[in-house]
């Protein structure tokens, strides 16, 4: 079953398979075919493109033409901590984005070796 979603994806049937550069430290991969509802996307974000993610994200949605139509409103699933305080290599953005043009992220850091709480060992 695991093939055939990786063909099917390949073809073309749930958008690009490939990441595009939108601008510097920041890039998109769609995952949706034409009239799939929802729409899933994933940025790969520099920590400076994701200040201005973070400042606006409804606008830099909508700067970059990620989700059509254009987002209404866009909130986060969690709470976003409001410094990362490790380093990671970029910060993964999955959002979805509904038929009424809402649309809801999170993030996931990219990190070169786990990070575990205080007290835990590998």
């Amino acid at each position: 079953m695991q093939r055939t979603a990786r063909r099917t994806a390949r073809s073309g049937k749930y958008g690009s398979t490939t990441w595009k550069k939108l601008t510097q430290g920041a890039s998109v991969l769609k995952l949706w075919g034409k009239d799939d509802w929802p729409q899933l996307a994933i940025l790969s974000l520099t920590r400076d493109a994701f200040k201005k993610f973070r400042k606006n994200p409804k606008k830099f949605l909508n700067d970059f033409s990620i989700f059509d139509p254009p987002v209404i409103q866009a909130n986060p699933f969690s709470t976003i901590p409001q410094d990362i305080a490790y380093n990671p290599r970029a910060l993964i953005i999955p959002i979805v984005h509904g038929r009424a043009s809402h649309a809801g992220w999170t993030i996931v850091p990219e990190l070169d070796e786990p990070v575990f709480s205080a007290g835990r060992t590998a």
